[in-house]
């Protein structure tokens, strides 16, 4: 469990899934993570201590479900990454409703100028 509060302090190469489940076990303990995901406690267990012998892009996905802040524009889970990508796509011209959401999303008060410099 040690692993889980180090990851506070993660660098850019650590996925921000892990860092969103390393947050989640600080602040509660691999048990009850485990069970809001869903998932065994010896696996998430496994997983944060990197020796999941497993893929782990079935587990990140479900982290990313579970854990991730949701886009209210957009719905799913809201990382910098999909921020910074929806933020950077050119303005939609041929459907109003993808125009909206694209407003919605260039307006959205969850964005700041430091997810930019990340």
């Amino acid at each position: 469990m040690s692993n889980a509060s180090d990851c506070l302090g993660c660098t850019a190469d650590v996925p921000e899934w892990m860092h969103l489940l390393g947050r989640a076990v600080a602040a509660t303990s691999v048990a009850v993570v485990a069970r809001r995901l869903g998932v065994a406690r010896s696996s998430l267990s496994l997983l944060i201590n990197g020796k999941y012998p497993g893929s782990t892009s079935n587990m990140a996905a479900r982290v990313m479900d579970v854990l991730a802040e949701p886009c209210p524009v957009y719905g799913g889970g809201r990382t910098s990454e999909s921020c910074a990508s929806r933020r950077a796509e050119p303005m939609p011209t041929s459907n109003p409703f993808a125009l909206r959401q694209w407003r919605m999303c260039q307006l959205c008060n969850l964005w700041s100028d430091d997810n930019e410099r990340q």
